[in-house]
Order: structure tokens, then sequence, then C-alpha cells
């Protein structure tokens, strides 16, 4: 029987998404008061402190008319005395702009240790103008002049702009009474926090408490030896004479709260992974009242985002993979895992775009990234992961300035200072020096780590001339490009794309080998491994001609990469598309898989696949957690082609499923998608934000034969056809609720 979470949270947001169907299939028109305001990226700024003079300001546009979009905005920021309105301190009256993302407001100048509130109003493209939003409330702290840059040392102690870290108790979902006074509690889910246990006794006495993430095979009982960085901890607990309620504390472990560490909020308890507790000696009866976990995680919304579809495999892995994005954001900063509990760029991308993929706050992925900045590590293909979080950090929010007061060190990340004479970067140390290594902020030696583990590279040989290092640098470059072309710096961009051309060229020449057909690893060297061939095809290097025959060959691999790399694998695979190769392993039992995650206990993603391939492994890295972002940006297919969601892809890639339902939060608000497909139909319902417009694949080439609402396809400044597109037909479909249908 296959395992599944069931949540009553994703049974209410189909029932809502339901719901929204019907109503917005009678058009309605009706122009509201803007909604989802946020401050800083906060959607609760009043939960901590705004350190911006001019903070960006972002709404939700509410239309629910077809075709709705912002025309205009009108924004007033009064200042408060103890809640009580005192002064409009800026209006920025009527502003001719479509945008409603991370606005910057000439004019708007903020004092420290302050309290305001805002609100904006809308018009739409009849000319309509909105009532005023409910307004947002905010305090100042102290503002940062602009030469200030914000505290980011891992110890943690500036939450201006983001929030403080919240804490919740949680109760067991089960207390089995194993002896008298002994009891097993097992709450569910693994968390980050530690044990809140009531206890009346009339004299000093000790309880014995163990905490722990691995069962022994009776599933009754904590294994005390799970095995190098999966935790147990037996702990005695001192009470005294009363009726108290006590604070297990924890130890701290001397390797994860070492200086490189990121440490736990000051004023926050100790924290530890755990499941499960045992208790012995414990007074009385104990019930769910008595003990619960005291969990830390970053502010997270578990309503924002669902996902259901014909496949339970496939619906326990993205919760699990949902849940992952929740549980390990303890420290109010991406990180590795519990053993190191480091930030690394390549953990922190992959945990960013699952982030982005349920819930619509943006700021615990912004500190990541100016933290990562401050605090780099040792790979080489890890700083350029700082060009992708960057880029991904403006299409999901639209904020132009960190790319902006970020350029230098953005355009240093690429590792264009490694290059040697034909274009081509070199991990040799020769190459790495003082400037170079001041350029990028990190002066130990940099080394390609390719994959993670070692023995998850498919005997990839790995050389100072690599073609994955060389791949990835490609990338940066043509981010770079766009980049520029964002930040106005037309010269800048043409050097950009001029110098991704050369690298492409060169590329080519260096590492495809044309006797075998493959990539070869590097420079000189006969193996071709899978890592070679996929990252150039992830990352657009294989020539029109060649990406079906290697994707093929990626696509017969298997998952021979770890966790980590699969997230490259499996967009390689959809973007060649590969679609029911791609969802066979993110649907495969096999060893190597997410569902082996859940198999064997875990209810947070793993480091590795399984402990067998990574005895040191621990079971809570966001990085094993792929799936949060790859199920909403290629199974169901969308994903920003523009800024802030303005514009975005919706092309769903169900291969064997024969349906899925998805709300998927983005700054705009909320996009719902429900796809089903049968021998004879394919069926998509959407529902697409004010201010935004959906590019749709159809999997129909001839306009004739869709259907929209139960009528034919009718063209009109709604619904722009684009032509066809590797066999499909691509609308252009503008805010508002759509139903399309077509055979199959």
């Amino acid at each position: 029987m296959i395992y599944t979470f069931k949540s009553a949270r994703i049974i209410a947001s189909l029932a809502v998404f339901s719901s929204v169907v019907s109503l917005h299939l009678v058009h309605a028109t009706t122009l509201g008061a803007p909604t989802g305001l946020m401050t800083e990226l906060l959607a609760q700024p009043e939960l901590t402190v705004i350190a911006s003079e001019s903070p960006h300001l972002s709404w939700i546009v509410n239309d629910l008319s077809r075709g709705a979009a912002q025309t205009a905005y009108q924004v007033q920021v009064q200042k408060l005395d103890h809640g009580t309105v005192q002064d409009v301190v800026f209006d920025s009256g009527k502003v001719v702009s479509s945008s409603s993302s991370s606005n910057a407001l000439s004019g708007l100048h903020l004092v420290s240790d302050a309290q305001y509130q805002w609100r904006v109003r809308t018009w739409n493209n009849a000319g309509e103008v909105s009532d005023y939003s409910t307004a947002q409330s905010f305090k100042t702290g102290k503002l940062l002049a602009n030469a200030e840059e914000p505290d980011v040392s891992p110890l943690n102690k500036d939450f201006s702009n983001r929030y403080p870290l919240q804490i919740d108790r949680i109760k067991p979902v089960s207390i089995i009474t194993k002896s008298n006074g002994s009891y097993f509690i097992d709450f569910g889910r693994a968390a980050f926090g530690t044990i809140l246990l009531k206890v009346k006794v009339d004299h000093t006495d000790q309880i014995a408490i163990r905490i722990g993430e691995v069962l022994l095979p009776n599933k009754i009982q904590i294994n005390q030896k799970p095995g190098k960085a999966r935790r147990f901890a037996a702990l005695k607990l001192e009470v005294s004479s009363g009726d108290k309620e006590y604070l297990l504390k924890l130890p701290n472990d001397p390797y994860n709260t070492r200086d490189a560490a990121v440490h736990v909020q000051p004023g926050v308890h100790q924290v530890f992974p755990f499941r499960y507790c045992e208790i012995d000696n414990y007074p009385g009866i104990l019930t769910a009242d008595d003990i619960t976990q005291s969990v830390v995680h970053y502010h997270f919304n578990d309503q924002a985002a669902s996902f259901q579809s014909s496949d339970q495999v496939l619906n326990a892995v993205w919760e699990l993979c949902h849940y992952s994005m929740k549980a390990t954001s303890y420290l109010g900063c991406y990180i590795d895992g519990d053993r190191e509990r480091t930030a690394y760029e390549a953990d922190a991308y992959i945990n960013q775009l699952g982030h982005y993929s349920v819930d619509r706050e943006y700021t615990l992925d912004r500190h990541s990234y100016q933290f990562l900045l401050k605090h780099p590590t040792w790979p080489v293909e890890w700083q350029q992961h700082m060009v992708f979080m960057a880029w991904a950090d403006y299409l999901y929010t639209g904020d132009i300035a960190p790319l902006k007061e970020n350029y230098e060190a953005l355009s240093a990340k690429t590792l264009q200072g490694l290059a040697r004479s034909d274009g081509l970067i070199s991990a040799s140390p020769k190459y790495q020096t003082p400037e170079f290594k001041k350029s990028i902020s990190f002066y130990a030696p940099l080394r390609i780590v390719l994959d993670w583990p070692y023995p998850e590279r498919d005997g990839h040989q790995v050389t100072e001339i690599d073609s994955v290092a060389n791949a990835f640098y490609y990338r940066s470059l043509v981010l770079m490009a766009q980049i520029a072309d964002v930040l106005g710096k037309t010269e800048d961009s043409a050097l950009w794309r001029n110098k991704a051309v050369h690298v492409s060229k060169i590329y080519e020449q260096v590492f495809y080998n044309p006797k075998t057909g493959l990539y070869r690893d590097g420079e000189g060297v006969g193996h071709s491994s899978m890592h070679a061939t996929m990252f150039a095809l992830a990352f657009g290097l294989v020539p029109e001609d060649r990406r079906q025959r290697l994707s093929t060959f990626v696509a017969s691999k298997g998952m021979a990469c770890s966790v980590y790399a699969s997230q490259y694998l499996i967009e390689s695979l959809f973007e060649n598309h590969k679609d029911t190769e791609a969802l066979a392993l993110l649907t495969s039992t096999s060893k190597r898989s997410w569902y082996n995650m859940i198999r064997v206990g875990s209810t947070i993603s793993m480091e590795a696949w399984d402990d067998s391939f990574k005895p040191n492994e621990d079971w809570n890295h966001a990085w094993g957690a792929a799936p949060a972002n790859l199920v909403p940006r290629y199974v169901l297919g969308i994903r920003p082609l523009k800024s802030a969601f303005s514009e975005f892809t919706l092309d769903p890639r169900l291969g064997s499923l024969s349906h899925l339902e998805m709300v998927l939060p983005t700054i705009k608000g909320s996009i719902s998608a429900r796809v089903s497909q049968t021998a004879e139909r394919w069926n998509l319902s959407v529902n697409i934000p004010a201010n935004t417009c959906a590019h749709v694949y159809i999997p129909c080439t001839e306009v004739g034969l869709i259907s929209e609402s139960n009528h034919p396809l009718s063209l009109s400044t709604e619904i722009e056809d684009a032509g066809v597109e590797q066999g499909k037909r691509v609308l252009l479909v503008k805010s508002g609720q759509y139903s399309f249908s077509c055979p199959r």
C-alpha cells in the first residue's frame, strides 16, 4: 500500500479552487480594492521592522474580469502615533504604470523608529478606479544609509526586513504506554525543536527523555544508533516540586554551532530534528495536553499552495517536499542540513525555487542570497549558482534593486576571471590569483564539486578544464546578458552574449566527441558521464539536431546522480520533451527515488537517496526537495517568462497522469489550474491572476478543434494565437477564468 500524506489543507484548497472556477465562469467585472499588500516583500511587516528608507511595495490587483490589467495606481503613506493616524507623509498621486510588484516610489523617505501604514488603489484598462485597499501597517527600525549594508553574519542577529523565527507547539499524533511511567510518543513529522513537558510532582526528581528521527524495525522504539548524522539524544530533565511546564534544554553540537555555521536566532532555544520521543519515570498519566514539540521555523503559510494528481506517489512526494520548505527554515537562512548548518549556494538555489513554488514569501530567499554573497563556499559551480539565484529572485519578485546593487559581484561570480586564452574556465590554482579571490570574496582554493557524494558522479573524471564547470559558465554568461538587458546596460549585454557564443563554440570543439556522439567529461578525457551531457542539455549547449538522441541517452541512465543533480537531470528531460521519462523518475519507487525517503521513514527530504549511498547523510536537506519546484514548473508547466509573473508559461506535461490540480502562489496572486486527459480529450481549467498573461500550450495544432468554456475557441483581445511550437498551439491568454478543451 502506498503511503500518502493526507491533509485537510489540500482538500480545502481544491474546494476553494472549484468554487473559484464556478465564480469566474460568469465573467464578473467587479474591480475590488487591492489585496495581498507586501512591504519589502513581507506580507505581515508588522511582525518585524523595516530597515529601508524607501521600502518597495507590492499588491495584488483585485479585478475578476477577463483581460484585467492595472493601468495606474495611487499609494498613500501615513505616519502613526500609537496606532492613531497623524499625517499623510507621502501621496504618489495617480501614477500611470502597470507595475504592481516591488515598486520603488520616488519621493518616499521614512524616518527611523517610527510607525507607518500605507494603502493603494488601482485603475484598470476600462478606466475604472478601485476603492483603497485595507491599510497595511509597519514599523521602521534603524534605517540603513545608502552606503550601509544589512548585517548578514552567521550570528543571525538582524531580522529587519525579514521575519523573526516562529515557535509553534505541536501536539503528538499518538502516545503509547509501554510500562508504568514509560511512554513512546509520535509527533507525526520530524521538526526542528525540543520538548515541552508538563509535570506535577511533590519532590525533586529526574525524568529520562530520548528524542530521535529513526525507529527500530519494531516501529515503537527509537533507534539509539541511527548512524552518523541521523539524530538521537538521551537527556535528563530535572523537575522540582509543583505543577510546572519544562522546556527540555538541548546541548549545542560543537560542529554545527561553530563560527562558519548559521546560528540560532538570539532568544530562540536550541533545536534538534526529531519526530519521536520516549519518556521514562513520568509521574501520573501522560496525555497529549502534557507534551508538545516546541518547533522553530520561519514564517510560512501552509495554505498558500496545494497539489493533487492521479498518482499517489507523486502526491506524497510533493507533500514531503512542500513540508521540507517549512521544516528546514528554522535558522532564518537557507542551510544545507543539520550536520553542518552551513549555507551553500547550490543548496540555496534549489531551496529558493521550491520555496517560491509553495509560499508567497520571498524574504528568506533574499536574505540567503545576500548572506551567500558575503559568505561564499569552495565549489566552482556553487559560486556560479549566485547568478542563478539573482536571476530567479528578479523573475519571481520583479525587484530590480538587487541586480543593480550586486552587478559587479555577480559579474565576478560567473568566474570569468578563471578563463584561459581560448575562453574556457580552468580550476587550475594558477588562475586563482589574489585579485580573482578578492573579486569573489573567497580566499581559499576553489575546487570542482560536480556532484555529491563522489560515487554519484556516474564515473565522471573531473579535470581542470571540466565540461560541467564550463556548462555552468556558459549558462551564467547567458543570464548576465539578460541581467544587463534589464539594467539597460546595452554594451555589457552585447559583450556577455558574444562571450557566451564564443564559449559555446569552444565548448563544442573541446568537449564533444564525434566518435561516440557524447560530451567528454573534460579536456583530453575519453570518458563521457551522464553529467557531461545532462548539463549541456539543461543549459542549452547542445545543437538542435542532437538533442533528441542525447536526451534519450541521458534518460537511459535513470537516476545516475545525486538528489542535487536530479534538479538538472529532470529539467534537461522536460526541456527536451522526455516527459514520460521525467515523470517516471519523479514517481519512481526504487531505492534512488524521493519515495524511498518516505519509505525509510523520513518526513523531510534527505541529503541522499538512501543511507547506503551516503553513510553520514542527514534526513533534513532541502536540496533533496527538488520536486517542490519541478512539479509546478514542469509537470504543470508554470514558469515566469517576465519579471513578477507579468508573463508566464502554462505548458502541462502530464505523461501518464490522468489529471492534476494545483494552486500556485505568485507575487501577482495565486494561479489555480486543473488539467485532465482521457484517451479522447484533453482539458484545462485555469484562473489567471489580474495583471498577468499566460502562454498556454494546447496539445492540438488546429485552432478550429480547440474549445473554450464549451464553445469553439474565439480569438479576441483576451486570447491571441501565437502559433505552433513543438507540436502544440500556443495561446496568449490574459487574466481571468478559462476552460480549454481539445481532442487527443
